[in-house]
């Protein structure tokens, strides 16, 4: 009842992590603004609630890691969208756009993290990225919402470069069903 207020879950959790296998993809050069984005998927079988920017153990209940290869970051556009078992988008949130940019370095984002709890804004970050930053937008936009269904990483590309996407992955504080007695072992 406290998440549906807006308030944080109070009910112990477990931390579960989903990696993508549609990978490696090649991230094409962009032939104008019509240039189709690339995707790559993960879905998440399991039916929980994704937990707000604060779960009880003090942590994000969702955070995205991210190994991409890419010559100039400030052309890419990156999104999560998610979609129900029946393909309906249930929500998107924009990670980066034109990020980067004005740095001697511009290229690859490598195990970068998005976090809603992270105290600097992707856009105040450089490349390569390489640590924990606050995507465009947070996350929390998810909370409340069923983790199961598709989830879907679009990145768009502007520039006449190529790259690759290495590698990517969701983690979810999964909440434990407790009988709510406050006695864990027995639960």
């Amino acid at each position: 009842l406290s998440v549906l207020r807006g308030g944080t879950s109070t009910s112990p959790v477990t931390t579960v992590k989903y990696s993508s296998s549609d990978l490696p993809k090649v991230i094409p050069p962009s032939f104008g603004p019509s240039s189709p984005p690339v995707t790559s998927t993960i879905i998440v079988p399991d039916d929980f609630t994704v937990q707000g920017d604060t779960t009880s153990a003090n942590v994000s209940g969702l955070r995205v890691t991210l190994n991409l290869t890419y010559p100039s970051d400030p052309n890419l556009t990156l999104t999560l969208d998610h979609y129900d078992l029946n393909g309906n988008l249930l929500g998107s949130v924009p990670l980066a756009t034109n990020v980067g940019s004005g740095s001697n370095q511009t290229a690859n984002f490598n195990n970068t993290i998005f976090d809603d709890n992270a105290t600097t804004p992707i856009q105040n970050g450089g490349a390569p990225f390489f640590a924990t930053f606050n995507p465009q937008m947070p996350l929390s936009a998810f909370a409340v919402m069923s983790a199961q269904g598709t989830w879907v990483l679009v990145v768009q590309n502007s520039g006449r470069g190529s790259g690759t996407i290495n590698r990517w992955s969701l983690t979810f504080q999964k909440p434990v069903p407790t009988s709510g007695l406050g006695m864990s072992g027995a639960d």
